[in-house]
């Protein structure tokens, strides 16, 4: 049983490069955490973060969480040595999980880089006035630094504006601590320059087929059945009459393994209730309704609330649906969400923004914004767009080659996926570990090269879920 301090930052890390004047003493819940020393660095773990190091010539090498081959057959060992040892980029496109890298190079004994998943699930935050020190939360970092939140921005995240839109997370690679931002997928840190550096698109795309996509995913998503399975854990799905998660239903009911499907209880329409009852009698699975207006007084819900809020990032209010959802798991569950799928399917474009100018900040902040909020303040419209601006200069955007790609697919990808869905399953580990459950730099690729007729569509994940079960692609969408 967790103690109410180990749900502070759970599944995290801190990676201090160089010894500095830092005072980790004052750090109450590093207390129970571990170490591990390799040169001159430190890397302090919460003792359930999954932590190995891979010893090469040239080059130490530490994963973090968890980590499978989800292309292939190559070992993780190979595909590592690859990496580091000759520099093989396209090696860890073959990764997914949700998990960071770390090198040390032996020759310089010293840090080099460190990265993450596709989908940047695994969050990662840096300080451009701290070097040589990143952390798995923010609130991690600004606690080691003592930094308070940010005025402006706490009055942003209070603004009319931020409260009327739907999914809440910061713009750009904001936090809410000054100086110190969220690392984006395709990217990786570097310890020698203390910035973000793109590695990622490496080639332009590549026309495909549906054909491509189906091979593609139905590949992966076995691989993370079998990851899972082999240690003994079982998914929690959520189940809803949407797409995003059938077809990862679809995938662990094919190997008739017994799982367990969460739907929230949010005024659901008859129609909606009518296909979840139908997708749950078809399946092998318990399902269960959560109330997400249940509380309860105890100090174990509080405790759940608090951190949720904590390891989010202090931008939102307490994680009530964390604390909830703690109920429903066990020590043997994880969290297996639909996230990435959006990514595949451009659910936010429906049309081509290929005009989209990399430096027109319009069409980034209109993605932030949304449609839900229509008449945006001044002041809310000048913040978003330097966030962004600032953004874009932190990561050198101007100068990148991004080949043929779609400006917009790459921001939603590398801003509101990398960012939001990061913070949502931060927010979520104080209750059961937690991953995106459609997370494949090599999925995406394909995606992205389908005519765009056929990608932009929410069928296309129907298209993949039939891979697997005719029956649960052949019900209706809500």
């Amino acid at each position: 049983m967790l103690n109410k301090l180990d749900l502070k930052y759970r599944f995290g890390f801190l990676i201090e490069a160089k010894k500095e004047k830092l005072n980790l003493s004052s750090c109450d819940f590093l207390s129970s955490w571990n170490f591990t020393q390799c040169g001159e660095a430190i890397i302090a773990h919460h003792h359930e973060t999954k932590i190995k190091k891979h010893q090469f010539q040239n080059y130490f090498v530490f994963t973090l969480g968890d980590i499978f081959c989800a292309h292939g057959t190559e070992s993780i060992e190979n595909i590592l040595k690859r990496f580091a040892e000759e520099n093989d980029w396209d090696a860890i496109d073959c990764l997914s999980g949700r998990f960071a890298i770390l090198t040390h190079n032996k020759k310089t004994n010293n840090l080099e880089k460190i990265l993450t998943d596709p989908i940047g699930s695994r969050s990662l935050f840096y300080s451009t006035s701290q070097p040589n020190l990143v952390a798995s939360h923010s609130s991690l970092l600004a606690e080691i630094l003592d930094t308070n939140r940010d005025q402006e921005t706490i009055e942003f995240i209070k603004s009319e504006d931020f409260l009327t839109i739907r999914t809440k997370f910061l713009p750009a690679d904001l936090t809410m601590y000054k100086n110190i931002y969220g690392l984006p997928a395709n990217h990786y840190y570097s310890f020698k320059d203390n910035k973000a550096a793109r590695f990622w698109p490496r080639n332009p795309i590549k026309p495909s087929s549906i054909e491509n996509l189906l091979e593609k995913s139905k590949e992966y998503l076995l691989n993370q059945i079998e990851y899972f399975s082999a240690s003994g854990i079982r998914p929690i799905i959520g189940l809803t009459g949407g797409v995003d998660c059938r077809s990862i239903i679809a995938a662990w009911n094919s190997h008739k393994i017994h799982f367990k499907c969460l739907t929230w209880d949010r005024n659901l329409s008859n129609d909606e209730i009518s296909i979840i009852k139908s997708i749950s009698t078809h399946i092998y699975a318990d399902s269960y309704f959560l109330d997400v207006k249940k509380t309860e007084n105890s100090e174990l819900f509080e405790a759940l609330k608090t951190f949720g809020h904590i390891n989010r990032g202090r931008f939102i209010g307490n994680g009530n649906l964390t604390a909830q959802t703690a109920e429903f798991s066990g020590p043997s569950d994880v969290f297996v969400r639909g996230l990435g799928g959006e990514i595949l399917r451009g659910m936010f474009n429906k049309r081509s923004s290929r005009e989209s100018k990399i430096e027109n900040l319009k069409y980034a902040t209109n993605l932030y914004k949304t449609s839900r909020l229509k008449n945006p303040s001044e002041k809310f419209r000048l913040f978003v767009e330097k966030s962004y601006k600032d953004f874009f200069d932190r990561i050198n955007l101007n100068n990148q080659n991004l080949f043929n790609y779609d400006f917009g697919d790459l921001i939603y990808w590398e801003q509101r996926m990398s960012m939001w869905a990061a913070s949502l399953l931060n927010e979520a580990d104080p209750a059961l570990k937690n991953i995106a459950g459609l997370n494949s730099r090599k999925m995406y690729e394909t995606a992205y090269g389908l005519p765009d007729e056929e990608r932009f569509q929410r069928e296309l994940l129907l298209k993949i879920t039939a891979n697997f079960d005719p029956y649960l692609s052949n019900l209706p969408i809500i």
